[in-house]
């Protein structure tokens, strides 16, 4: 009779927690640039030195000439809405043009102005997909 109690309280307990955990919503957030241009690129992330290296893939990413590259990846439980703004969590990130010294990227990565948000998926269940990107193309580079 002991064991059949302390059963179901390990059961109960082990359902319960599921149930409270499964209704939190989800939500998966990315950042991605997308390199239209004729030029590859590199681009540096520097970050408060509290933050360590966060959720950005590298603190250096190349950049491939008509490629995609996802830089930032997050899921947690939360809502997609957190990430409108497009903040980029960094004290700057700064873009090299390879093997043209002389070019430079004519806007500031750093800045939410200049990504675009995007709610990608919404699931049943209430698990949120959300994108923020920017597209450099030739015109960006000078």
């Amino acid at each position: 009779m002991k064991n059949n109690r302390l059963t179901f309280f390990f059961a109960s307990c082990f359902l319960l927690s599921s149930l409270l955990v499964s209704c939190d919503p989800g939500v998966m957030h990315t950042k991605t640039i997308e390199n239209a241009s004729d030029y590859d690129i590199v681009i540096r992330i520097y970050q408060p030195a509290n933050f360590g290296k966060g959720n950005y893939v590298a603190d250096s990413i190349w950049i491939g000439k008509h490629s995609k590259t996802e830089i930032y990846k997050t899921q947690h439980v939360g809502q997609a809405a957190q990430y409108k703004e497009c903040y980029t969590d960094t004290d700057s990130i700064s873009v090299r043009v390879i093997a043209h010294d002389s070019l430079h990227l004519n806007f500031d990565l750093s800045s939410n102005k200049n990504w675009e948000y995007r709610l990608s998926d919404t699931l049943s269940h209430g698990d949120e997909y959300c994108d923020c990107s920017i597209k450099i193309t030739n015109r960006h580079i000078r």
